[in-house]
């Protein structure tokens, strides 16, 4: 289990985008141990999930993705320090806008920005908000 204390760099996202770490909430067989709260409504709430030997990050109602050691093999601290170093990496980048989010009427998914969705008709988002159909794509 990630410890709710879990650490981060000396300069990371808890320290400027609004972090709240959450007393265990349990849901089924996860528990919530960190919220940040949304920037546009139509985007939703951005929650971390602590699945014992993975994190889920929950990006509103738009979609959901798993955070995993590359080797469940090695020693407990690695893998934990490995699925941190991926989420905190994947937040820098859903807060600086470099990923898009889709959502179309039967399923959600995350990608860098400018990626095709899968599925017809997607609705595109950013964290900070909702993308015009016309909105120029991201590159390096």
């Amino acid at each position: 289990m990630f410890e709710v204390g879990f650490p981060l760099p000396p300069y990371s996202v808890r320290n400027r985008r609004g972090l709240k770490v959450s007393l265990p909430a349990y849901t089924l067989e996860c528990r919530r141990i960190a919220t940040f709260s949304a920037v546009h409504a139509d985007v939703g709430d951005l929650k971390i999930y602590d699945e014992d030997v993975e994190l889920t990050v929950e990006v509103g109602n738009l979609t959901h993705g798993h955070f995993s050691p590359r080797n469940y093999e090695a020693p407990q601290a690695e893998r934990e320090g490995e699925v941190i170093e991926q989420v905190m990496a994947f937040l820098e980048a859903v807060f600086d806008d470099q990923i898009e989010f889709w959502r179309t009427d039967i399923e959600g998914g995350w990608g860098p920005r400018g990626s095709e969705p899968i599925g017809p008709n997607p609705r595109k988002y950013t964290w900070s908000g909702p993308l015009s159909a016309a909105s120029p794509k991201w590159c390096d």
